[in-house]
């Protein structure tokens, strides 16, 4: 693994992200669908619908299964930027993370993009 899990930590984004791809990485829908309902924020529902949020997420999971943190490409507080490997493929893709920088720091955008 080439990222501390310790630099993610010490940013409202970075504890929001590891807490997210914890919860997908087991695969259970209704924990992902609790997560999007409760850490999602007005903002982000306004670009897609709970239901949209969960069936983009479903469907990137049936593609990658799981994903792994693979370098922090960049990060402060409230944005952070990594570039994750798929466990099914080995494929690589880029998150863009953003939150709320209000406690409890609301998911705001949520990006996923193949690279290459």
């Amino acid at each position: 693994m080439s990222y501390e899990k310790d630099e993610l930590m010490k940013t409202a984004a970075g504890r929001r992200l590891i807490a997210y791809l914890t919860i997908f990485n087991k695969g259970n829908m209704e924990r992902i669908h609790d997560y999007i309902r409760d850490n999602y924020s007005d903002q982000a529902f306004e670009t897609r619908s709970q239901d949209e949020w969960l069936q983009w997420t479903e469907d990137i999971q049936a593609q990658v299964n799981k994903l792994r943190i693979h370098q922090i490409v960049a990060a402060d507080d409230y944005h952070i930027v990594v570039l994750v490997q798929a466990q099914k493929d080995s494929a690589f893709y880029m998150c863009d993370y953003k939150v709320d920088d209000d406690f409890p720091h609301k998911v705001l955008t949520y990006t996923h993009q193949a690279v290459g």
